[in-house]
């Protein structure tokens, strides 16, 4: 028999109940009840599975079509409208499966932008990429992996793209492969790191191989190891000299060489100097670039200080070189050697003429140095061009200044003990239309003429060549006045109211009256002394030969005498003194 039960409650009851003893609710004849009946607790249990079942059955749906390859493709589309590249970088994957970076998912854009979208279905493919929550199949966006490589591996070189250090894919002694990178446009750096200096260099690389070749980083990066040499070494080869490589001192053989050394990297981003140990200090030279693999590096003579030097020598030459043909003096000069000095006491002077004269100008040629290197010393030569105005003139004369423009080879020396440069030597030099120096130095244009002191020594050097000639035409005619007994020989040379006129008269007939004559065997005038503005008192030393009737003998007088000038000529006053010596 079935068993009944409350159909508000569930209490079973006996067959011949007619309401439930449990709420008192009526029970139904024996045969409306049905073979299961539901309670209200399990229509709620049934409700709740209905609709669980329903949101199962919607979220299925979705996920499928949310995962589904059309959908997948489509949001990828939309985010490369967007230009979105967090949504590429979650939608995109390797051929291995691996995320792609922030970086190659911006890379992709920049491709996408310089190729057009066009490009994106030869490169990528929808693939099944593992499980949604572990149902549903998932797809992603994969990518034709893409590799570069470089052809010339060289220790201490690298490539960074976009910024990053990647792992090398794979190297050998032909090439090294970088990869697998998304497709795109990368910004690729050479990063050189060597022994002697590192630097780097930029490009870019597009890697859209639909085929997975690997890309060649066409970036031209010539590497190889150098060999130095000095090319002017001959010069300097008894001073230290160095290639400076970085702040590194290398050293060189003998014929100015370094040994192999690098890699470098020959595009001139990296340079070398010289370096050379000089008497007047180091020297560094200017950077030459390094752009092959046998470099000829020239050593410079000079440092900027020291050359800065040198033109203030030269200028400093150039304003004393006409004080002291002015002045007939080398006193004027404080940067010329003893040497030269003496050069110009021997050269440079005129006896005859004054000289007045400016410096105007000084072109130096920075180009034309060249280095000096003997036993007794060491310095450098220097084409430089002097520009004065000035005239050789009499005294008297107003001087009539003209251009006067010569180019000089210029010595110098450079003294240690006062640590400044001296002009030891200068010739000149045959260049046609003149020099183009790479300095011009104004001169200070300043006239100089004779000096008091020159114009005196002038005097002074004229009138004693006035008095030696004088007083030798004297002595003679009074020889010549002895030996003929004839007192008109000397009576021009005697003034007519001094007392010299009646001692020689009365000499010479004194000497013809013993019978004694004379012959001069040389004058020579030691002093002239000034008395007043016409006279002078002169002394000479005279030798004579004195013949007698019945013998002879050489005698040697020192005699001063007081000549005047009258009527512009020279005349003997009187015979102060006369003495064998």
């Amino acid at each position: 028999m079935m068993k009944r039960f409350c159909q508000e409650c569930g209490t079973e009851a006996a067959s011949d109940h007619k309401v439930c003893i449990n709420c008192g609710t009526r029970l139904p004849a024996e045969t409306e009840v049905k073979s299961k009946l539901m309670t209200r607790r399990q229509k709620v249990i049934w409700g709740i599975a209905g609709i669980f079942l329903v949101i199962v059955i919607a979220f299925s749906m979705w996920a499928n079509s949310y995962q589904s390859p059309e959908s997948v493709q489509k949001r990828f589309t939309a985010a490369v409208s967007k230009k979105d590249h967090s949504a590429i970088q979650k939608l995109l994957v390797h051929e291995d499966g691996s995320a792609v970076s922030e970086t190659e998912a911006k890379a992709f854009l920049k491709l996408i932008k310089q190729e057009g979208k066009a490009v994106a279905s030869e490169l990528l493919t929808v693939v099944q990429h593992g499980k949604f929550l572990w149902i549903y199949d998932a797809h992603k966006m994969e990518t034709v992996d893409q590799f570069a490589y470089y052809d010339q591996p060289a220790d201490g070189l690298a490539f960074h793209f976009n910024g990053k250090e990647l792992a090398e894919h794979s190297r050998n002694e032909e090439q090294v492969v970088y990869g697998p990178f998304a497709p795109g446009v990368y910004v690729i750096e050479a990063v050189f790191k060597g022994e002697y200096g590192s630097t780097t260099k930029k490009d870019s690389l597009t890697l859209a191989s639909s085929e997975r070749d690997y890309t060649w980083i066409g970036m031209e990066l010539p590497i190889s190891k150098v060999v130095f040499t000095i090319d002017n070494y001959y010069l300097l080869d008894s001073f230290d000299a160095f290639i400076l490589v970085n702040d590194r001192k290398v050293p060189v053989d003998d014929n100015g060489e370094t040994k192999e050394l690098g890699p470098f990297l020959l595009d001139g981003s990296q340079k070398v100097k010289t370096v050379i140990d000089l008497p007047w200090g180091e020297v560094t030279s200017k950077p030459s670039i390094v752009d092959s693999t046998h470099m000829s590096v020239p050593a410079a003579i000079l440092s900027k200080d020291h050359y800065s030097q040198v033109k203030e020598t030269l200028k400093k030459y150039g304003e004393e070189y006409p004080k002291a043909l002015a002045t007939k003096s080398t006193e004027a000069f404080s940067v010329v050697t003893t040497g030269l000095k003496d050069r110009f006491e021997d050269e440079a002077f005129s006896e005859d003429l004054f000289y007045s004269g400016s410096f105007e100008e000084l072109q130096v040629d920075e180009s034309s140095i060249s280095m000096i290197n003997d036993e007794k010393n060491s310095g450098i030569s220097i084409l430089a061009q002097y520009q004065f105005n000035a005239d050789y003139h009499e005294l008297s004369e107003t001087p009539e200044l003209e251009e006067l423009v010569d180019v000089y080879s210029v010595e110098l020396n450079f003294n240690k003990e006062s640590n400044q440069w001296l002009i030891s030597n200068w010739d000149y030099a045959r260049i046609w239309g003149g020099l183009e120096g790479t300095d011009v130095i104004e001169g200070s244009k300043t006239l100089q003429g004779p000096s008091k002191d020159a114009v005196a020594k002038a005097e002074s050097a004229q009138l004693n060549k006035e008095m030696t000639e004088f007083v030798a035409n004297y002595t003679e005619l009074s020889v010549a006045a002895i030996n003929s007994r004839d007192f008109s020989y000397i009576e021009d040379f005697i003034t007519d109211d001094g007392p010299r006129r009646k001692e020689a008269s009365e000499y010479i007939e004194y000497l013809d009256s013993k019978g004694i004559t004379e012959e001069l065997l040389g004058t020579n005038v030691e002093t002239v002394e000034l008395v007043d503005e016409t006279s002078w008192k002169v002394t000479s030393i005279e030798e004579f030969r004195i013949i007698k009737p019945d013998s002879s003998d050489v005698k040697k007088f020192r005699t001063t005498i007081l000549v005047k000038r009258i009527d512009n000529r020279l005349l003997v006053h009187e015979l102060i003194s006369t003495k064998e010596i």
